[in-house]
């Protein structure tokens, strides 16, 4: 039986086993076990038994800090979005979005709901710092979403949430893909790996490299989602939730099997792409990126990079626009059409002549 030994007249509390745990940052590397065990001890006193298999979080939670009146009316707009079947990524956006809104009205010392004017939603506008156009857009979206649900309940004006702009210019880039020499190391990781990680990784990039499959539906796809006898891999996206049946390349399927019977720890998880580290959890999709940067030795702006690559590579074999867009599961050839600029060889014979066109002064005089 264990027995908490009381030291410095303090009864235990996990407040204050967790605070003696941050006092030993600077005297042990081991620190952030010894936080573990206090939580798995507090779930045993709590609930009489112990889940290994449960990622804790040490963090405060955000919306915990919000005045009263704030955290009520968000807590219950994220309550109704997950009853509308919103996927746990699309309500994990609409959280950060209004959070960062209420904490500045929080700023703004406004405590009620009248409070909220057409100037102040414009001057958070402007104040909330994004990297791109796109991402204040995807935040002002969820925003404006949350002010119409207060609207229909009455606590704003119907054409408040018109004060935030979810326009921007429309932006053309230069689709990015994984280079030649890049695709053939990994191949040539593949031919090397042994190590567990070293299969995981593999497997992984292979998956996006060859069947274009997002980080999010390579994390979640589960050992019952490979059909070994069909060859083929079945997911439902996470993004749109559309389903998809894909056929499992050769090189796949090999080092599939090779990761799940030689690298994947021997634990009960539904998934096939497990932490190998306790508590054996689900990835993140983090890891895919991750792994492609271990693989490549380099770091590259994210997993979707073979998703493009693959996209690209199906279009230069001349394989039909609608195809690919099954391929990809979009649900139209539409955004298939942006990669038809790295396709060089034939772009260059759709280019048009200038003959007959007389340039008179300027740089081509």
């Amino acid at each position: 039986m264990f027995f908490w030994k009381p030291t410095n007249n303090l009864v235990y509390s996990y407040k204050t086993a967790e605070y003696w745990c941050t006092c030993l940052k600077n005297d042990t590397i081991e620190w952030k076990s010894y936080r573990r065990a206090m939580k798995l001890f507090e779930q045993y006193r709590t609930c009489g038994d112990i889940n290994p298999s449960i990622i804790y979080t040490y963090k405060e939670d955000s919306i915990n800090i919000l005045p009263d009146w704030s955290r009520r009316l968000l807590l219950d707009f994220l309550l109704k979005k997950k009853k509308e079947e919103n996927s746990v990524s699309t309500i994990s956006m609409y959280r950060s979005s209004c959070l960062r809104f209420l904490k500045f009205l929080e700023q703004k010392k406004i405590s009620r709901c009248a409070g909220i004017s057409p100037e102040i939603i414009k001057e958070f506008h402007v104040s909330d710092l994004h990297s791109t156009a796109e991402a204040r857009n995807a935040y002002s979206i969820r925003i404006r979403g949350f002010l119409d649900y207060l609207s229909v309940l009455g606590y704003v004006p119907e054409t408040l949430p018109l004060a935030l702009s979810t326009e921007c210019a429309v932006k053309t880039e230069i689709v990015e893909t994984l280079t030649d020499e890049e695709v053939d190391a990994v191949y040539h990781y593949r031919t090397i790996a042994e190590k567990p990680m070293a299969l995981r990784n593999t497997a992984m990039v292979l998956i996006g490299l060859r069947m274009g499959l997002r980080a999010s539906d390579i994390t979640g796809l589960k050992l019952t989602d490979i059909a070994w006898d069909e060859r083929t891999i079945s997911t439902h996206q996470q993004k749109s939730g559309r389903f998809l049946k894909l056929p499992m390349p050769v090189d796949v399927g090999n080092s599939l099997y090779q990761y799940i019977t030689n690298g994947r720890p021997p634990m009960v998880s539904e998934y096939v792409f497990i932490s190998h580290r306790v508590p054996y959890s689900r990835l993140g999709t983090g890891s895919c990126c991750s792994a492609l940067n271990n693989i490549l030795d380099k770091q590259k702006h994210g997993f979707h990079l073979t998703r493009k690559t693959f996209a690209t590579r199906l279009l230069i074999s001349k394989t039909n626009t609608d195809t690919i867009a099954d391929s990809l599961g979009h649900k139209d050839n539409s955004t298939v059409m942006k990669y038809l600029a790295t396709d060089g060889d034939t772009m260059r014979q759709c280019s048009l002549s200038l003959k007959g066109i007389d340039v008179k002064g300027g740089l081509l005089s």
